[in-house]
């Protein structure tokens, strides 16, 4: 019992880093537009974020077969290794763009290879209670992601902001030995005799699975869209002021922690049956309300109906997933994070739409989340009780 809290709080802190280290970037960017009134990678924004999604693919599904042929501590290693490289060169980019390119290509890599190796550890190490740790994981994400920004303008202020990526580098390394130290090497013992390719070819691309792959797209369509289109639809169409609207953001990512760690106590004690299709009614609510709301209490709680909804799906469907393909949980987790990847690199074109487009841009949300909730509501009736424990 104690190797397995140890193993868990490791995942858990580094969970958090791996949230920090998705956001150094974007909050760099966000943070000198606002000190210096001027535009620095935003101009390139989609350009250096292609890279990241990119690799961030890629790698997904080499630590998805690296992880069925050889355990999932290989997984979290190479994710803590690319993450190292990775703020290594964002704390010595200096506005060198060819270091920020190489640097979201070893954040992209780390992110999809932790994200990988968190579902299937869930699974394998917490059988009874996978879903709750994988959410709470998923809380720990958001929240370190949270945390970043103030990082970075606290110290940027003191003109010593590179100390920021240089903690997390280190943090990194120290992170790499405890894994080696204290995580077991954990396998899946239900891998069948037949080869990996052809075994997922003949028995797994059926419906069911084509269905969890246009949830996870569609819903993180949805929460691009709510990243992306938000604050000019807030301030443009609803006339928010500036101040409000970055409140009401930083309530959406804090809602996404929060509805995280809800889900998970919830899933104690609840079948998912009731919890999935409850995650995408969230999302369809807020997408439904905010258009609506004509005080700023009702963005609030639109606000956070969107943030509970949008990110705890994410873990849910793969949870389910693996529950429902346990034989190559592995090969499945890398295929839903590489579509969650893709539908982040797909919704960077966003930033080619005139302005004017915010209102139809933000409607397509409602048209996702409705997608995502007929779509949990059919896997859930469909799907044996057993699986959704």
């Amino acid at each position: 019992m104690k190797g397995k809290l140890r193993q868990i709080t490791l995942f858990l802190f580094i969970a958090f880093i791996v949230g920090q280290a998705w956001q150094v970037i974007p909050s760099f960017e966000l943070i000198v537009t606002q000190k210096e009134a001027a535009p620095t990678l935003n101009s390139i924004q989609s350009l250096l974020f292609l890279p990241m999604t990119c690799s961030a693919i890629l790698v997904a599904n080499i630590t998805g077969i690296l992880d069925y042929h050889f355990g999932t501590k290989r997984g979290i290693l190479i994710s803590l290794l690319l993450l190292t490289v990775g703020m290594f060169f964002v704390a010595i980019a200096k506005g060198a763009y060819l270091y920020y390119f190489l640097a979201q290509i070893c954040i992209g890599a780390s992110v999809a290879a932790a994200l990988s190796a968190f579902s299937v550890f869930s699974s394998l190490l917490l059988k009874q209670a996978a879903s709750f740790f994988l959410l709470t994981l998923y809380a720990a994400l958001m929240f370190g992601s949270m945390c970043i920004p103030w990082l970075l303008e606290f110290f940027y202020v003191h003109h010593t902001w590179q100390e920021v990526p240089l903690y997390l580098g280190f943090t990194s390394i120290l992170l790499y030995m405890l894994v080696q130290l204290f995580v077991d090497d954990i396998r899946n013992q239900k891998h069948p005799q037949t080869p990996l390719g052809l075994l997922f070819i003949r028995k797994h691309i059926p419906l069911k699975v084509l269905i969890f792959i246009v949830i996870v797209f569609a819903n993180t369509l949805s929460q691009m869209l709510v990243l992306h289109v938000g604050k000019d639809y807030l301030t443009l169409v609803k006339n928010v002021d500036v101040k409000d609207v970055i409140w009401l953001m930083t309530t959406f990512f804090f809602a996404m922690g929060i509805g995280s760690l809800i889900s998970a106590v919830i899933s104690l004690f609840s079948s998912t049956k009731v919890l999935y299709p409850a995650l995408a009614l969230c999302t369809l609510l807020g997408f439904i309300t905010l258009p609506l709301s004509t005080k700023l209490y009702q963005m609030y709680i639109a606000t956070l109906f969107l943030g509970v909804g949008v990110w705890s799906l994410l873990p849910m469907t793969l949870h389910i997933a693996n529950k429902t393909f346990s034989d190559v949980e592995e090969v499945t987790t890398s295929t839903l994070i590489s579509t969650f990847f893709l539908a982040i690199a797909i919704s960077h074109l966003i930033h080619f739409f005139p302005k004017d487009s915010v209102r139809t841009l933000f409607h397509v949300g409602l048209i996702t989340s409705i997608t995502t909730l007929l779509l949990t509501t059919y896997l859930t009736i469909n799907t044996k009780k057993s699986v959704t424990r």
